[in-house]
């Protein structure tokens, strides 16, 4: 009885990280790859990309496609150290690790993410190793438990079983009639603006992040 008991406080305390994970990740929509296609790290205010949608493309295939009208349009590959940051705000708190703790965390993981192989995500960065070679980084299920960790792969290489970790700054301005702040601004909210003709001075443009700089009138 005290085992089975002891179970179900461990189960408690993993489902109590798990919450809070979750308060910190979030699923939101990107204009160009649809519905809930990015995860957004509350504390680090980036979006990453789910990484399904760069399965088997190379480190280098991927990398040329940032441009404007690239694939990964506004994008940029990860480094390893901002991927652990990631993990570790999802409730990772140890980086290799392989235990039952992690099991829950990278099953929220991969709801968010999606999947590059059935067990989970491996991703490349752009962080090099001594060899040359990039590094991975994968989160996935192995029986009952979740294995964190890394690897190396060549950046030229496609893996049919990798993605890449993509991930592209979440700071946008938003607008609260005519009251500018530093909240993200909400696929939603750029929605409901760009409903119906929206009128601005060029000095709320500038706040609202359509435009960099006003000239004033010269003479």
């Amino acid at each position: 009885m005290k085992t089975l008991n002891l179970q179900y406080l461990i189960f408690f305390f993993i489902s109590l990280v798990l919450s809070v994970a979750k308060a910190e990740l979030t699923a939101e929509s990107d204009y160009l790859y649809g519905v809930d296609s990015v995860t957004y790290d509350s504390q680090t205010n980036l979006l990453w990309l789910d990484m399904n949608l760069s399965d088997g493309r190379s480190f280098n295939d991927v990398d040329l496609q940032f441009q404007l009208g690239g694939d990964f349009e506004g994008f940029r590959h990860a480094t390893r150290d901002e991927v652990f940051t990631l993990l570790q705000h999802a409730g990772i708190d140890t980086i290799p690790s392989n235990s039952i703790e992690n099991f829950p965390v990278v099953t929220n993981l991969i709801s968010l993410l999606g999947t590059t192989t059935s067990a989970g995500v491996v991703g490349v960065t752009s962080s090099v190793s001594s060899s040359g070679n990039n590094f991975t980084v994968f989160a996935i299920l192995s029986g009952s438990s979740g294995d964190v960790g890394t690897s190396t792969t060549d950046p030229s290489s496609p893996n049919f079983a990798a993605g890449n970790w993509l991930v592209k700054s979440g700071a946008l301005k938003s607008i609260d009639d005519g009251e500018f702040g530093s909240d993200s601004l909400t696929l939603d909210r750029i929605s409901k603006d760009t409903d119906r003709d929206y009128i601005m001075t060029a000095e709320q443009s500038k706040k609202y992040g359509l435009i960099d700089e006003v000239i004033a009138e010269r003479g």
